[in-house]
């Protein structure tokens, strides 16, 4: 008998906080096939050492699987609340996407234990990158997007202390990376998952916004500085994680937001959703994750990184306003 398993959502940082699941079963001999719900959710093969296969959903036939499939979209915690919601937030204080995973599991009968290490995935060490900090800027989602100013701010402040630092991203589907690029932040193209999981291996540490290669990092030990909104809901409490937390939305901002179904899983049966619903309306300063300032992230990075001798002046940054 095989097990099918579908993530609870369809980009790529849902099936890696979900690899602590498909290790768990694949390390008790069972036969695991992975559904994705996307491209973003393929090519994994190499990565997960004894995987089965991957199967599109659209091609999956539930009627006829020779075992028993898992879809973590099916639970109520998924069907019957929209996570932005208030009444989510009033029946689940202060959960987080772990929590939500053992709920699930629990419910359908998954013996998972996520107590225990993660167990990182296997990649090809880079020595070249090893005291590089990665920058992870791009994310569809505008409200999860740390301005650019910030990032150009940090860049400066870490360059003129002798660090390198490199930025990975898509600079077509994430515009943060393509103007942080035009600004002359140092680029590396990881044109497959695999090139990802090698680069934030290999690094020092890690600096991003919420999405999924942040998970990726965490997944890997590797030191990382994750940017959130306020919300801690994708937030996960491991020991090489350092979060960092917007201010709480403004007013205006919160009443202008639609808490509605309408919002989730609106892509077609086999297309990864853009998140095009969540533009921040807010001007740059007075959005949420402006409140996260670059001292807060280089108190954070300054356990992971040493200090690099003959460090070159400092030069100004772009943008207006003082750090706060």
């Amino acid at each position: 008998m095989a097990v099918y398993f579908s993530a609870i959502g369809s980009g790529l940082g849902d099936i890696v906080v979900s690899l602590p699941i498909l290790q768990q079963l694949i390390a008790r001999g069972e036969r695991v096939y992975l559904v994705a719900k996307s491209e973003r959710q393929e090519n994994l093969e190499a990565l997960l050492p004894g995987l089965t296969g991957i199967i599109r959903e659209p091609d999956l036939d539930e009627e006829n699987i020779d075992g028993s499939y898992h879809n973590f979209r099916a639970h109520p915690i998924q069907t019957t609340y929209d996570w932005t919601s208030p009444e989510f937030h009033r029946d689940f204080p202060g959960i987080n996407i772990q929590n939500m995973l053992e709920i699930i599991c629990r419910d359908f009968g998954l013996d998972v234990d996520f107590r225990r290490p993660l167990e990182p995935l296997p990649f090809t060490f880079h020595p070249e990158w090893s005291q590089t900090i990665v920058f992870v800027p791009g994310t569809v989602i505008d409200t999860k997007s740390w301005p650019v100013r910030r990032w150009f701010e940090l860049y400066q402040a870490l360059k003129s202390d002798g660090h390198r630092v490199l930025m990975i991203g898509e600079p077509d589907r994430a515009p943060p990376v393509k103007q942080l690029q035009e600004l002359g932040v140092p680029w590396l193209a990881t044109p497959n998952i695999t090139d990802v999981v090698d680069t934030v291996s290999s690094c020092r540490a890690v600096v991003s916004v919420d999405t999924g290669i942040m998970h990726l990092s965490v997944h890997q030990n590797k030191p990382t500085v994750a940017l959130f909104e306020n919300s801690p809901l994708y937030y996960r409490p491991h020991p090489c994680c350092r979060p960092l937390f917007a201010s709480p939305c403004q007013k205006e901002c919160i009443e202008a937001f639609s808490f509605s179904f309408e919002h989730r899983e609106k892509s077609p049966p086999w297309a990864w959703y853009h998140g095009q619903f969540e533009r921040c309306t807010a001007t740059e300063e007075l959005k949420c994750m402006n409140s996260i300032s670059v001292t807060a992230v280089l108190a954070q990075l300054k356990d992971f990184i040493e200090p690099v001798p003959h460090a070159r002046p400092a030069v100004t940054a772009i943008g207006t306003g003082s750090e706060s």
